[in-house]
């Protein structure tokens, strides 16, 4: 599994609403939309990213608040 500094490095951070927000999207196919859990981060998807990925086209992001 990657760091979450390589996490965080391979992601993408917008201003939405006047908020700092943070996601990563990647992969082919249909499209898949993670959401995390409560008190957690877009991370706890690295483990499974490398599968998903292979089929579709992930998107996990950062709840405000939480992650980066």
């Amino acid at each position: 599994m990657i760091s979450i500094e390589e996490w965080r490095d391979a992601g993408t951070f917008i201003e939405l609403g006047g908020q700092r927000m943070f996601y990563r999207r990647e992969g082919r196919g249909p499209a898949l939309l993670l959401v995390h859990g409560y008190p957690t981060s877009s991370w706890d998807w690295a483990s499974l990213w490398p599968e998903l990925t292979a089929h579709y086209d992930v998107i996990a992001l950062d709840m405000l608040g939480f992650g980066e």
